[in-house]
């Protein structure tokens, strides 16, 4: 879940504003586990981890990072925009590949 803003020293997402966080996190988990189920099906030798966190997105991409390949949602579909603030950072920072998937 990327991040919008802070309030009160609290994130606060896109998501949680327009259906509230219990709702977003769990929606955001069943895509996540939906995605790594698919993954390790088409994948049997692929060890899968998820990992839904919510953080600004420079500390997500920062030197800590321990994971092989970081997966960043795109651009929504049709959309004419750049990328965003995650996939930037992402592509500028992060100490790992980076795969950028459509939405």
């Amino acid at each position: 879940m990327t991040c919008s803003k802070h309030s009160r020293r609290r994130l606060i997402s896109f998501a949680e504003h327009s259906v509230g966080l219990r709702s977003a996190l769990a929606h955001a988990h069943r895509v996540l586990d939906a995605a790594a189920r698919v993954l390790a099906a088409e994948n049997p030798d692929l060890t899968v981890e998820t990992r839904l966190v919510r953080t600004h997105p420079h500390e997500l991409v920062g030197e800590n990072l321990d994971t092989g390949l970081l997966v960043i949602g795109g651009p929504r579909r049709g959309s004419t925009d750049d990328l965003g603030l995650v996939a930037r950072a992402a592509l500028n920072h992060a100490t790992c590949p980076v795969l950028i998937v459509p939405r």
